[in-house]
């Protein structure tokens, strides 16, 4: 017969590896994907508020390169 004690502690360390994995998985998502969605959302909104002010900074950075 195995010791049952033996079974159990293998379980919880492929639990523990499996568990870690994923909240290293979601780790590294978050890491990535939410602040490209934060930085996407801010930069639509900014230009939809300042579309004036976006257009003139547009030509003001053209009119720059130019020089």
């Amino acid at each position: 017969m195995t010791n049952p004690l033996k079974d159990s502690t293998g379980c919880v360390i492929a639990f523990g590896v499996v568990m870690g994995s994923l909240i290293a998985l979601n780790c590294i998502y978050y890491m990535f994907f939410v602040p490209r969605v934060i930085l996407t959302y801010y930069c639509y909104v900014r230009d939809t508020v300042d579309k004036g002010n976006t257009v003139e900074s547009k030509e003001d950075v053209e009119k720059a390169l130019d020089d």
